[in-house]
């Protein structure tokens, strides 16, 4: 082959490679919806939530986290101290968000 011959060859082989690419890149592109996963925080998530809470706000004054119960659409968590229940965390399923009373 001829210095010219190849050069052409080279040019034709890149022309046709990045046209493929160009016209591949076209049709790569999803147009659908995309997947939403609804998350939901369970019963033992709920519990570990409320005990990480306790944890880091009121770790010296050894509260418990009782078994969460569910009314609703949120998880009821009682908040107990060695010999009292001294308070209720309320832990929505849907967001995870904690409210204490």
């Amino acid at each position: 082959m001829t210095k010219t011959t190849t050069i052409k060859a080279i040019s034709m082989a890149t022309a046709i490679a990045l046209t493929t690419s160009f016209g591949s890149i076209a049709y790569a592109h999803d147009t659908g919806e995309a997947a939403r996963k609804e998350i939901r925080v369970s019963k033992n998530n709920a519990r570990n939530l409320v005990k990480s809470l306790l944890k880091r706000d009121y770790n010296a004054q050894s509260f418990k986290a009782l078994p969460a119960k569910k009314i609703g659409d949120k998880w009821v968590v009682r908040i107990k101290s060695r010999t009292a229940t001294i308070a209720t965390a309320y832990v929505d399923e849907k967001t995870g968000n904690i409210h204490v009373k």
